[in-house]
């Protein structure tokens, strides 16, 4: 008798540590998710919403009861009208797909399309991230601004040095 209470015992022993742990997981994951900053939804494979990270809300009307809602449904700021498209060529492919793509205040983002896999290594959907690419933005426009400004400069001191050559050699 005492035995047939042991076993019992010992599977709910087990099943309580691997609830600890995968509570643990989960709180590792979501602090991960946080602290990247980085705009993510998960879609199943009919494209409704399975998760996001908080800083999706910069991106998108997205609210806690959304969960389930096609994410065709939500309003958002980002100019990206392939982004429907590209969820299914990604599901169809399993490819992922790259672009970048603006808000409608002049942020850019870097934006990936990537195949979800479970565990089990099932395709059961799409995951999209947002990556704020702003910065590196400025930077490439101020450089071709600056290369445009030096390639003026350089055309007007070769006609000017044309110019003085001329005048040196006229009588």
């Amino acid at each position: 008798h005492h035995s047939m209470n042991e076993e019992p015992q010992t599977v709910n022993e087990e099943n309580r540590h691997k609830m600890e742990e995968l509570n643990q997981l989960s709180g590792d994951l979501q602090n991960f998710l946080g602290a990247t900053h980085i705009a993510t939804v998960f879609l199943d494979r009919e494209r409704r919403i399975m998760r996001y990270t908080p800083e999706l809300v910069r991106l998108f009307a997205i609210r806690p009861t959304d969960r389930g809602r096609p994410l065709s449904d939500l309003t958002h700021n980002v100019r990206y009208d392939d982004l429907l498209d590209d969820c299914a060529a990604v599901l169809d492919r399993l490819v992922p797909i790259e672009r970048e793509v603006p808000d409608g205040v002049g942020n850019w983002y870097l934006t990936r399309v990537l195949p979800y896999r479970s565990s089990q290594d099932r395709i059961e959907g799409v995951v999209l991230t947002f990556i704020d690419i702003t910065g590196r933005k400025k930077m490439e426009e101020a450089l071709r601004e600056s290369e445009t400004r030096l390639a003026l400069e350089v055309e007007a001191m070769s006609r000017l040095q044309k110019l003085v050559a001329r005048l040196l050699i006229s009588p």
